[in-house]
């Protein structure tokens, strides 16, 4: 890719207003709002509905102008307004905060706290690459001496982090989706050779030129009614997590008959899963550590994943060993 094409990218990427303001409209139950030098920069749709407001009527103002929402950010933590209950929380910004609310009158606590966490969790998520692009594009327009070399280091970079917004971004939109069930299934009658055949094409190379040998052992199965696309993508999120885990050794997939339904099981010899963090893989924005390795990925893939083959009346779960590697096994129905 040459200089021009980088500098098309980054014109591209600067635009992050778009990008927040389709970011912050997807939580439908959380008010989201930035304030920067005490006005307000952005706030979501729900933060409107919560003050009595047309969207965008907040922005350009200052918080204390409006009664409700002063006596919502007044303090952190839980507390109560006009008879509702919310729940605050802020973070710190280079010139001001960002602050969630969330109306919890009507929820049970348990539930409360899981969205609170997951919003927590997208607010971070969202904040680290927004920060490394900020950063390099202050460096590009102040630090004249850069050479050729360093500029195209940094647009590289830059292009890099918008990329990972990107699969951020696309991958909570493909979550809302599932979880407020307007995901569409097509489902059709398919083998698992189409699928796989698909999947073959897209890790092949990958896997030859990191030295892991990718295996299939597939009985001779019955056709499945699926939605071939999503089910592709089950076996692309599986795959490539058992790539990214994998530094030795082999992948392997393999499928079998199971009276009414089929059980596929994707084996690797990676590092493995402590036993006491199996039973938080399928969350959301939760990440294997591991010292050793810088592993990429924003910790959605596995929870999709649980939610496609729920949709499919199947079933996913794990059995691992940390150090001896991972055995991933999942069910589809047949009818």
């Amino acid at each position: 890719m040459n200089i021009d094409t980088y500098k098309i990218h980054l014109f591209l990427f600067m635009r992050t207003d778009e990008v927040l303001d389709e970011v912050i409209n997807v939580f439908e139950d959380t008010g989201i709002l930035i304030i920067e030098s005490n006005n307000i920069k952005k706030a979501n749709r729900a933060l409107h509905k919560m003050v009595g407001l047309d969207y965008p009527m907040l922005l350009g103002k200052t918080p204390e102008s409006i009664p409700k929402l002063a006596k919502l950010i007044e303090i952190d933590g839980e507390h109560i307004v006009d008879g509702e209950t919310f729940f605050i929380q802020k973070f710190d910004i280079d010139s001001g905060e960002i602050i969630l609310i969330k109306n919890i009158t009507e929820k049970k606590r348990e539930e409360v706290n899981a969205r609170v966490d997951f919003t927590t969790k997208v607010a971070h998520e969202l904040r680290t690459p927004l920060t490394v692009i900020k950063g390099y594009i202050e460096v590009l327009k102040e630090d004249v001496t850069l050479t050729r070399d360093e500029r195209k280091e940094i647009l590289r970079t830059i292009r890099n982090e918008c990329l990972r917004l990107e699969r951020i971004i696309e991958n909570m939109l493909e979550l809302a989706r599932i979880d407020s069930y307007k995901i569409k299934i097509d489902k059709e009658k398919v083998t698992i050779d189409e699928i796989l055949q698909h999947v073959k094409s897209l890790f092949s190379k990958r896997f030859t030129e990191k030295g892991i040998e990718l295996k299939f052992e597939i009985e001779n199965l019955e056709e499945l009614f699926v939605d071939s696309n999503l089910i592709k993508q089950v076996f692309i999120n599986l795959l490539d997590n058992a790539f990214k885990f994998t530094d030795k050794g082999y992948v392997k997939v393999s499928g079998k008959h199971k009276g009414d339904h089929v059980e596929f099981i994707i084996e690797d010899t990676g590092i493995g899963i402590p036993k006491d963090k199996l039973d938080k893989v399928f969350e959301k924005f939760y990440r294997v550590e591991d010292k050793a390795h810088t592993i990429p990925g924003v910790g959605l893939g596995l929870a999709i994943t649980k939610e496609i083959i729920e949709l499919h009346g199947g079933k996913i779960w794990i059995e691992s060993e940390e150090g001896k590697g991972t055995k991933v096994r999942f069910t589809l129905p047949y009818g």
